[in-house]
């Protein structure tokens, strides 16, 4: 069961974020620059470190094949091209590992998609939020995949609300990870509120945060070569010691 101090940090840290965004709408709709579309991107609110800075791949993994599906363009990181496997995941580099943190980020899906954001770990080992344009927007991957002989039962599985974001707008993503707890919000809704994964699930350990680039595949009869692009990726790591 959760501790009262991770409930409380869960519940101080949707508070506090809440209450920044609403700020920084209220700022941006005064400045000069929010109607004519020259708000500042990839600036991280107080509290938050850029995880993406806009221009380069500073602080990512670059493999070849990453090198080869990725781009930046106007301060967005962008994927467009269809490929036939998986390799081609964007991934934090070594010295960017993170375990309790509040992510943000920024995504756009301009055509039917899939992609999703990984975390505690490299994607065969941690778990995955999905972004997807055609259901399970939000749901946690790793429990599409499991062995025949698991123990979890489906009381034990996410309770994820559906919604469909639209394609081609940009939306915000948000996950609250304390723990084995897991918060998932989209546009400031609450679409997974504080679930728990079962006992050896998820990984205790730190992990990088990586971003998938999902390989070409059939959507409801059409082939797609499944783009998706990012902008404002930030993150506040938590310390629980400090609740």
């Amino acid at each position: 069961m959760r501790s009262n101090k991770a409930r409380c940090a869960l519940r101080t840290t949707a508070s506090s974020s809440i209450g920044l965004s609403f700020l920084a709408v209220a700022l941006l709709v005064l400045s000069p620059g929010w109607a004519a579309g020259e708000e500042k991107l990839n600036v991280p609110p107080d509290g938050f470190t850029a995880l993406f800075n806009g221009k380069d791949f500073t602080g990512w993994q670059l493999s070849p094949l990453a090198e080869e599906a990725w781009s930046i363009e106007d301060g967005v990181l962008k994927s467009h091209g269809g490929f036939k496997d998986y390799s081609s995941t964007l991934i934090t580099d070594e010295k960017k590992k993170y375990r309790d943190f509040v992510l943000l980020a920024d995504y756009r899906e301009p055509t039917m998609s899939v992609s999703g954001i990984h975390f505690r770990g490299l994607p065969d080992k941690g778990d995955q939020v999905n972004i997807c344009s055609l259901g399970w927007m939000g749901h946690p991957i790793r429990f599409h995949f499991l062995p025949a002989d698991s123990k979890v039962t489906k009381e034990q599985y996410p309770q994820v609300k559906t919604i469909s974001p639209k394609i081609g707008a940009w939306h915000t993503m948000k996950l609250t990870l304390i723990g084995k707890t897991l918060s998932v919000e989209v546009d400031g809704e609450v679409i997974l509120d504080e679930f728990e994964y079962p006992e050896g699930m998820l990984p205790a350990e730190p992990g990088p945060i990586s971003l998938q680039k999902h390989r070409r595949t059939d959507m409801n009869g059409t082939i797609s070569d499944c783009p998706i692009e990012f902008r404002n990726l930030f993150i506040k790591e938590i310390e629980l010691s400090k609740y």
